[in-house]
């Protein structure tokens, strides 16, 4: 019969699943401490783009006001790393940070592409 579905054959006395089923909710210490990590990272990378934007800035010609106000916000944005915790769990609110920085460093990025005058593909 063509609809026949082939399973893959197990000992009987070995399960199925190999890993005890856990609360989804539950992090293990590794989790925890990658997302703390990342968290911690994507802090430093905003504050090291927050400098390079700063040179940059020096790059923007006077009269383009409005690109020396979107360096200036882009800056003040990734400097302010702080996180309010709106969040449940510190976990929460690390995995919102880094997302949040994450997104900042994207708008450095851009920025510093059109100071720099590099074409995006």
């Amino acid at each position: 019969d063509e609809d026949e579905l082939i399973l893959p054959l197990f000992p009987p006395e070995q399960p199925i699943h190999s890993r005890p089923t856990k609360s989804p909710l539950k992090l293990e210490a590794l989790d925890s401490l990658v997302i703390s990590t990342t968290h911690n990272v994507s802090s430093k990378l905003c504050q090291a783009a927050a400098k390079i934007i700063r040179k940059a800035a020096q790059l923007v010609p006077e009269e383009d006001e409005d690109q020396a106000l979107t360096v200036e916000t882009v800056t003040y944005l990734l400097e302010d790393t702080h996180m309010p915790s709106t969040y449940r769990s510190r976990t929460s609110t690390q995995l919102g940070g880094t997302l949040k920085n994450l997104k900042k460093l994207e708008q450095a990025l851009v920025i510093l592409n059109k100071v720099f005058d590099v074409d995006e593909e």
